[in-house]
């Protein structure tokens, strides 16, 4: 295993202009701040604070926030050049800590700074069931499906793409859970927040490793692919992985089906900087 901070890209990692990805991604939080109140973007700078105490924690694959208790989460106002419409990418690396309270969020950009209806723009939900819920707010009216259900104790790369005809989500690039959903572009409040964790009172039981947005208009194929091999990411930052080739999640399928080390551990055990 290498040392931290080799497990991902370092804070003052630079962007590999080369690479096919690098004026895709909007956002990427790599979690590597270790203390204090800010997570970095080493993207755009668009820095998340920390709501309450101080939730830095670290394991085997390196630094990331814990969120064990309750209103503990980390949040930024989403600036005007962001509020985009579909489609959109997301994606986080986590930890399932516990099953959560009912329905908490995980991942998302909120509809206004208040919680109110429709309650987020999009993003990831995890049931008391640990199921993920995919949300969105279609002009106004809120939309969801259920995705795949995750096991306490493993770990996750769980990725989106919403277009305006089709909703997805991923579990570590693999098994999509799709619909098709005919949706208008996105509403936003007067001050949406870009949050990891849940902004409300319940316990997401959840620890992140790294987060990111893609949401530029570029075609929906494109976000579906990052949705499908967001393994890759790592590959967009120098010195960690400055090689432009984007390897196949086939070589990986066995490491990431049901294992506990499944979404960092065996690639970053010796290979590249890779997630898995």
């Amino acid at each position: 295993m290498p040392a931290y901070p080799k497990t991902k890209p370092s804070r003052n990692a630079k962007i590999n202009l080369r690479h096919p990805w690098s004026k895709k991604i909007v956002n990427f939080w790599a979690c590597n701040d270790l203390s204090g109140n800010n997570v970095f973007d080493l993207v755009n700078n668009f820095t998340l604070t920390v709501q309450s105490g101080t939730p830095w924690d670290t394991n085997l694959y390196g630094s990331g926030l814990k969120f064990s208790s309750s209103g503990v989460y980390a949040k930024a106002t989403v600036p005007s050049q962001y509020r985009l419409g579909w489609p959109v990418t997301g994606a986080y690396g986590m930890r399932v800590l516990g099953v959560g309270s009912t329905n908490d969020r995980e991942y998302c950009v909120t509809y206004d700074n208040s919680v109110g209806t429709p309650f987020i723009c999009y993003g990831i939900n995890r049931t008391n069931a640990n199921a993920l819920l995919l949300r969105w707010n279609n002009a106004g009216t809120f939309g969801q499906f259920t995705g795949q259900t995750l096991t306490t104790g493993n770990d996750y790369v769980v990725s989106f793409t919403i277009s305006a005809s089709q909703q997805i989500v991923y579990v570590n690039g693999l098994n999509p859970v799709s619909q098709s959903n005919s949706i208008s572009n996105c509403t936003f409040g007067t001050a949406p927040q870009m949050c990891l964790g849940e902004v409300q009172s319940e316990n997401p039981n959840v620890f992140f490793y790294w987060g990111l947005i893609a949401n530029i208009a570029w075609p929906a194929s494109q976000h579906i692919a990052i949705g499908s091999n967001v393994n890759n990411i790592w590959q967009m930052f120098q010195p960690d992985q400055p090689s432009l080739g984007l390897p196949s999640l086939a070589g990986w399928s066995g490491r990431l089906a049901g294992r506990g080390g499944g979404l960092i551990g065996s690639p970053l055990a010796g290979r590249s900087g890779l997630v898995a």
